[in-house]
């Protein structure tokens, strides 16, 4: 496991890194939680003062068992802004918290950002919600100490 605030991974964010889930590298999955068996574990990802709570995947079949932030993350990404191209970090915190550091695309001279997407033609509108109550505003051990709460029922 990595020591707290240790820089896990650095990445561009794909269309469906923007839009779906965050494709986890790899090689970060030793300095993530362990899933003992398990395919999903939930955790905490931080930004400014707010923490949001986020499930952690790995693929149940198959041999190449890649990991995603997959339940929460989309949240994560509208509540922040975030879109195709943008570049985020992954700091450890804690064992089940992490900090996520945004840096934003610049757009270029003609103002086309390299992800561009049509517009959907969904008639269904959805809300960014706002991070989970009692989480919201927390940070550090306060945070991580009521995730663990929350998964184990205590």
């Amino acid at each position: 496991m990595a020591s707290p605030n240790t820089k896990l991974f650095s990445k561009k964010l794909s269309k469906t890194d923007a839009k779906k889930r965050l494709a986890v590298p790899t090689r970060s999955m030793c300095s993530l939680p362990s899933f003992n068996g398990s395919h999903a574990i939930g955790i905490g990802l931080v930004s400014g003062t707010k923490t949001w709570p986020i499930q952690y995947t790995i693929s149940k079949n198959g041999p190449n068992r890649r990991p995603s932030f997959t339940s929460g993350w989309t949240q994560f990404v509208a509540c922040n802004g975030l879109k195709c191209g943008d570049g985020i970090s992954l700091y450890k915190v804690g064992s089940f918290l992490y900090r996520v550091e945004v840096e934003e695309k610049p757009v270029d001279a003609s103002g086309v950002l390299s992800c561009f997407t049509f517009p959907s033609k969904a008639k269904t509108r959805v809300k960014p919600s706002s991070p989970v109550s009692g989480l919201a505003g927390e940070g550090g051990e306060a945070a991580e100490m009521r995730l663990f709460a929350n998964r184990h029922g205590d």
